[in-house]
């Protein structure tokens, strides 16, 4: 029979670790070796979408309200058709 997580909590509650027994990691760690292993570098194109979404989200005066956001949304469609 397994071990079961054990779980340990601070003074309000909340989760703040977890122990793994020993045979569930060994397990987790030899799945982990066998995956294969991936470039980790983005192809440029991502890295493009990234930096536009980056300047986005470092200039608050274009975001929108989630309340407008609809609205908008309608007003471009009706503009492409």
């Amino acid at each position: 029979m397994d071990t079961p997580l054990q779980y340990i909590t601070n003074e309000q509650g909340e989760t703040t670790a977890v122990i793994i027994p020993i045979a569930a990691w060994l397990g987790i760690t030899n799945r982990l070796a066998e995956m294969p292993k991936e470039d980790s570098d983005l192809p440029q194109w991502q890295k493009d979408v990234l930096d536009e979404r980056m300047k986005f989200i470092n200039n608050p005066a274009e975001w929108v309200d989630s309340v407008e956001m609809p609205e908008e949304l309608e007003a471009e469609d009706s503009e492409k058709v």
